[in-house]
C-alpha cells in the first residue's frame, strides 16, 4: 500500500491560492494526519483559496472524504482538481457531488474562485 504524502504551497497573485497536492492513500492509519494536516494548512493560510490536487491519490475511504467536505463548507472556496475517475465516482455514489466542486485542471480552478 502506498503511503499517503501531503505537500501545500501558495500560488497566484500574491499568493491568494493555497494549492494542496495528495497522494498515495488516505485510509484508517492516515486519515487523523490528513485531517490535522488539512487543519493546520487551512488555519496557516485563513485568508486563501484552497485548491486541492489528487491526480495522485490512489485512494479515500470515506472518513477522508469527509475531511474535503467538512473543510469546503467551512471554507465555502475550496476546489478538487484533477480528481482520479474511481475516486470521482465514489463521490457521486455517496451523493457529495453537490457538496464539492472539481475541475480537471489548476488554472480552470484558480479562474473559477478568482470570481
Amino acid at each position: 500500500m502506498d503511503r499517503y504524502t501531503f505537500q501545500s504551497e501558495t500560488t497566484g497573485e500574491d499568493g491568494k491560492f493555497l494549492v494542496i497536492s495528495v497522494s498515495g492513500h488516505i485510509d484508517a492509519s492516515s486519515v487523523d494526519d490528513f485531517s490535522q494536516s488539512m487543519d493546520a494548512a487551512i488555519q496557516k493560510y485563513p485568508d486563501c483559496s484552497i485548491i486541492i490536487h489528487l491526480s495522485k491519490l490512489d485512494y479515500i475511504n470515506s472518513s477522508g472524504l469527509g475531511v474535503l467536505i467538512q473543510a469546503s463548507q467551512t471554507l465555502g472556496n475550496l476546489a478538487l482538481v484533477a480528481v482520479p475517475t474511481k475516486i470521482q465516482r465514489i463521490i457521486q455514489l455517496l451523493g457529495l457531488a453537490a457538496l464539492v466542486t472539481g475541475y480537471d485542471t489548476l488554472e480552470e480552478a484558480v479562474l473559477a474562485l478568482s470570481h
